[in-house]
């Protein structure tokens, strides 16, 4: 994912998250796309600097996890579901996988928390 310090500069240039304006880019161009669900999808990014690295977030702006609501919850685990059996699929047995979640920075002004953060990264 961008740096922290490239989501404020870009909100400070633009008024805009790049979180929201990475994930409107790659669900109008569809070339990275994995999966699209109701509220989340999965994409390749195009920093991607694994293997089969996969990007899944929130089609709207979400800061955190604690804001989606049980649709949304249920959405993310359909979409998480079909990229780890994409994955799966690839090869014909279960793929290891890293995951990370980023989420908005906590302890300090919402305000200044510069980027979406309710995503997840997996990398095999």
């Amino acid at each position: 994912m961008p740096s922290a310090e490239a989501a404020a500069r870009h909100r400070s240039s633009s008024g805009r998250c790049l979180g929201c304006d990475v994930a409107a880019a790659e669900l109008e161009t569809g070339d990275r796309l994995v999966v699209e669900g109701r509220s989340w999808m999965a994409h390749v990014p195009f920093w991607a600097r694994f293997p089969f690295e996969v990007r899944v977030t929130s089609t709207t702006h979400v800061s955190s996890f604690a804001d989606v609501d049980e649709a949304g919850r249920d959405d993310l685990a359909e979409v998480l579901a079909a990229v780890l059996s994409g994955l799966d699929g690839l090869f014909g047995f279960s793929m290891p996988y890293v995951m990370g979640v980023f989420a908005e920075p906590t302890g300090g002004d919402p305000a200044s928390a510069a980027g979406r953060g309710a995503g997840a990264t997996s990398a095999t």
